[in-house]
């Protein structure tokens, strides 16, 4: 057997009926789904793994597993699956021109900041079709079928393949009843009687504030050692901003989630150090559609936010 033929990659149909075997669990949902029988779907199976002279899945009484070997193979393949899928609908439906770009989008950001600008980049660019997702923390691109997400990175290391959009800025909300009982103040007095609302995706922001709004060492030292203790801790910004408006207490919120309804109790505003990364896997940098966003999107992240009413 020469190298020539052990380099002739296995039939296309064989690695989709892999792929959908797998997914499914089950031969014959693999074959309805492919609009095959299920004879064909095994055959295609035996001869793949006889083609690499490997076994990809074994029957277990939950259905069909992959093996170490089939795990391993099909992190590789399913990618290029899908993004030949994506050329093959893009190209019919747009002629290499646009295309469908999955972002996966931090929640907040995406329903406070994203959506209400989307108007602008659909008006600009009518031949790319953007569907979102949203989910908490870093997107692992060998598990989830996006092309590019956008996240919230609090630190190093930041994602090696992206563009930095902007930082949070964060500044204290409360209801105005709130607000008037707390009252305003140089070094921000209220800071040692009032509840404070904890962002849990930006650890230490209040302590970080506290030091921009020049507190007092000595008080200083006492929101720092009450840390992460300080209030109700919240997962996304929104839910702060939620539990702020039914006057649970004041929540650090960014300028692209002010609402009229809440009450700013400084002009103070800290930016973290970390920021909102577009990332995306290497080999997505040339998609059209993606570059088309990139650029829409920085373009946006110089423009003042949006108020939400």
């Amino acid at each position: 057997m020469d190298s020539t033929y052990k380099l002739r990659p296995p039939s296309m149909q064989a690695l989709v009926c892999f792929e959908a075997a797998e997914r499914l669990g089950s031969l014959t949902q693999a074959a309805r789904e492919l609009h095959l029988t299920q004879g064909a779907v095994s055959r295609q199976l035996i001869a793949l793994e006889e083609r690499l002279h490997v076994r990809l899945l074994v029957r277990q009484r939950s259905g069909l597993v992959l093996t170490p070997a089939g795990s391993a193979f099909l992190s590789e393949i399913r990618p290029l699956l899908s993004r030949l899928e994506r050329a093959i609908h893009d190209l019919r439906s747009h002629g290499g021109r646009g295309g469908r770009l999955r972002l996966s989008v931090a929640s907040t950001f995406a329903t406070h900041w994203l959506i209400p600008r989307l108007p602008d980049f659909t008006a600009a660019h009518p031949d790319v079709t953007l569907d979102l997702a949203t989910r908490i923390g870093a997107v692992d691109f060998a598990r989830v079928d996006v092309d590019a997400a956008i996240t919230f990175v609090d630190a190093a290391p930041w994602p090696a393949t992206g563009v930095r959009l902007t930082p949070l800025r964060l500044s204290p909300q409360a209801l105005p009843s709130l607000a008037r009982q707390l009252g305003r103040g140089r070094g921000a007095p209220w800071l040692d009687t009032a509840p404070l609302l904890v962002n849990v995706s930006v650890p230490g922001a209040w302590a970080a504030w506290a030091e921009t709004a020049g507190v007092p060492a000595e008080r200083l030292s006492r929101l720092r050692a009450r840390g992460e203790r300080t209030g109700p801790r919240y997962d996304l910004l929104s839910m702060a901003s939620n539990a702020a408006l039914a006057g649970l207490g004041v929540a650090l919120l960014p300028d692209f989630l002010n609402d009229r309804r809440l009450r700013a109790l400084s002009n103070v505003v800290w930016a973290t150090p970390g920021a909102y990364y577009l990332s995306y896997p290497t080999q997505n940098a040339e998609l059209p559609a993606l570059s088309r966003f990139k650029q829409w999107l920085l373009g946006q992240v110089q423009q003042p936010s949006v108020v939400a009413t």
